[in-house]
């Protein structure tokens, strides 16, 4: 059961789109600059370009942890992995009750940058969207 919560290297938060896997060197200044500033110790983060905007994944407190920004640096929103048994119960419930036969890989809290939380569920290929009481919102395909 515990191989459920291993992290999973460059799991695609957000994007429902193939993420283009990118150097620190290619990530624009604005970009980096605004990641280097709010992370200042984190030196072992794996970039992504997302559409239009740009991921960062990284480890701290031996936690899997996300940021995205927009292309002139502005957050968009910070993720952190979750035990699955931490999603709101509602959420957990409509995993349980509609894809208890999918293996379930992992789970986040997503803050967006107003402050608004909202979790996901990831299943293999799909990520399943909650709100922040759990109840489900959208499901879309990511890449593995």
């Amino acid at each position: 059961m515990k191989k459920i919560f291993l992290l999973v290297a460059l799991v695609s938060l957000i994007c429902n789109i193939q993420a283009q896997k990118l150097m620190t060197k290619e990530v624009p200044s604005a970009v980096s600059g605004a990641f280097s500033t709010s992370h200042p110790t984190i030196d072992n983060a794996d970039w992504k370009r997302c559409g239009n905007d740009y991921e960062v994944n990284y480890m701290e407190n031996k936690a899997e942890k996300c940021v995205k920004y927009d292309i002139n640096g502005k957050l968009i929103q910070n993720s952190i992995e979750i035990k699955n048994t931490d999603l709101p119960k509602p959420a957990w419930d409509y995993v349980m009750a509609n894809y208890k036969e999918i293996e379930f890989k992992d789970a986040y809290r997503v803050t967006s940058a107003k402050g608004v939380e909202t979790y996901e569920a990831h299943l293999n290929d799909a990520a399943l969207h909650f709100d922040s009481k759990g109840t489900f919102v959208k499901s879309e395909k990511h890449s593995k």
